[in-house]
């Protein structure tokens, strides 16, 4: 959800830094993972961008104390035949 919907629960930084504890954190949707990014600086102060991984690319990740958490956008479909 966006973060306005995210500052009117109670335990809001509780289940951000909840799904922080993850090496990833996956959403179906860009927009999803870009209203997480958005949430986790606005009600954390955390800064996201792009940081280098082990194979010598980049990863969009939050950075959390020096750790960084990668947030990743994965679409997902179900094949017809298979249900």
């Amino acid at each position: 959800p966006s973060s306005e919907i995210f500052r009117t629960l109670w335990c809001r930084e509780d289940l951000l830094r909840g799904m922080l504890n993850a090496d990833q954190v996956g959403f179906h949707l860009f927009e999803y993972a870009r209203h997480f990014l958005t949430c986790c600086r606005r009600l954390l102060g955390l800064n996201y961008g792009m940081f280098p991984d082990s194979s010598g690319g980049h990863n969009l990740a939050i950075d959390m104390n020096g750790r960084h958490v990668s947030v990743t956008s994965i679409h997902a479909g179900v094949e017809p035949h298979v249900l």
